[in-house]
């Protein structure tokens, strides 16, 4: 079974893009581990998101930078055709938003956020034909 549930804040607000017409938009969400580290304190995982269809439309219409949101999701390994390396994310099935956590603030969760985007001269498989992206998405 390959379901995973992630509640956290989004680091940056999405942007949709459109692939052979197919609503598409990638967005990272900065989650808080649930134990602290040697030092006494929480660290931060950022974690790859996609999303494509009703789900991405949703997500650049009324979610913005700094929202505590909840994502389920399954994980998807694909390999570039560029550099032969294998890319793994997070397929965004459903997100909904959360309340805030009290005491938490957004700008601390930023300062540490990596770079999101995958570099331009990587094309994935997926993208290459449309018919087997909505099989593979159904």
């Amino acid at each position: 079974m390959n379901n995973c549930i992630h509640s956290g804040r989004n680091t940056k607000t999405p942007v949709l893009t459109k692939v052979n017409g197919i609503s598409k938009t990638n967005f990272t969400l900065a989650v808080k581990r649930n134990y602290k580290n040697k030092d006494g304190n929480y660290d931060t995982d950022f974690i790859f998101f996609i999303a494509w269809r009703n789900t991405a439309d949703y997500l650049c219409k009324y979610i913005k930078q700094g929202d505590f949101i909840e994502v389920a999701s399954s994980t998807k390994s694909v390999p570039s055709q560029a550099d032969n390396k294998t890319y793994r994310w997070q397929e965004c099935k459903e997100i909904q938003f959360v309340s805030h956590p009290q005491g938490q603030t957004a700008d601390s969760i930023f300062e540490e956020c990596p770079d999101e985007d995958i570099p331009e001269d990587i094309s994935f498989k997926f993208n290459d034909n449309v018919d087997e992206l909505e099989e593979e998405l159904e």
